[in-house]
């Protein structure tokens, strides 16, 4: 959904300030934070404005600039005519991107699955990134933040202190993407072209991408060996992973689907209220509780 409701004018205010050319038309795109808006001008672009996290937009920015020297496939951002990556619009900055052709997936074989994981392997061979958060946007630093008398506030600090008391501190940390979900991903057929939206990026444990990753397939039907394996020896074809952190694959799961469980009561419940979304969080605590005492094989 887009929060903003922006029309033509608004448009052509916002982009007389790059060299891209007449606008011929645009659409609102699905989000479920910010505002996506794809562009046709010269080419097409995506236009997000930022009505969440304005405050970590810098570090967004550092983190596509970072992506973009390194060649990593996601969409690129583009200045303005002044040099600005994020101008401010009507109190909210926005940023516009290049739009990648392709399609996400409705569904997922082995052969998508596992350039998915060779691909996060990539990202995190990229090592971490100065001045970025080291805790994840909506992981068990913010879990606190619900704490009223619903039966999903008393789960959920039952499933944060038994996570606190299985996570290893010292597991491997790098540049995360931390929503690796498929509508964060863009297939041409069954080609990876990119990983898009890294609004929740920060420097944290390399095995949560994975965990979120498996998540995220959840939702494209129930999740079997079947799936993650070959998401796994994507994987490890960029980046071994240690014994430590294959060990603790079901409590990084577990702890994705909560966090996932989080932000969507959050955001549905509490922030912005959605009848149609606000159970929607459901599915994800049945699955963190699924997951947390499963045992892998590889």
């Amino acid at each position: 959904m887009a929060y903003s409701r922006l029309g033509m004018k608004d448009m052509q205010e916002i982009l007389s300030h790059y060299d891209v050319g007449q606008m011929k038309y645009f659409k609102a795109l699905k989000g479920h934070a910010n505002s996506n808006f794809l562009i046709r001008a010269d080419k097409k672009y995506v236009l997000s404005v930022c009505n969440e996290k304005k405050g970590e937009l810098s570090g967004l920015v550092k983190v596509m600039l970072h992506l973009e020297a390194k060649n990593f496939p996601s969409s690129r951002i583009v200045m303005d005519r002044g040099g600005k990556y994020a101008n401010l619009y009507q109190g909210d900055f926005v940023l516009l991107r290049s739009y990648i052709e392709g399609n996400t997936p409705v569904c997922m074989d082995k052969h998508m699955l596992h350039q998915l994981g060779k691909t996060i392997g990539l990202l995190h061979n990229l090592g971490d990134l100065e001045d970025i958060p080291s805790c994840h946007p909506y992981g068990l630093s913010y879990f606190g933040e619900i704490n009223d008398n619903h039966p999903f506030s008393d789960w959920l600090k039952k499933k944060e202190k038994r996570l606190i008391s299985k996570i290893d501190a010292g597991l491997p940390r790098t540049l995360t993407h931390g929503d690796i979900f498929p509508d964060n991903t863009i297939y041409e057929g069954n080609v990876l072209r990119a990983i898009i939206d890294f609004e929740e990026t920060s420097n944290y444990f390399s095995i949560f991408d994975i965990g979120m990753a498996i998540v995220g397939i959840s939702v494209l039907g129930k999740v079997s060996e079947e799936q993650y394996k070959p998401l796994i020896e994507g994987y490890v074809t960029e980046r071994e992973l240690k014994k430590e952190e294959i060990t603790s694959l079901n409590t990084f799961i577990s702890y994705a689907a909560a966090a996932t469980a989080f932000w969507r009561y959050r955001q549905y419940n509490l922030r912005r209220p959605n009848i149609s979304q606000k159970d929607s969080y459901k599915v994800m605590t049945q699955l963190s509780d699924e997951f947390e005492n499963r045992k892998f094989s590889f």
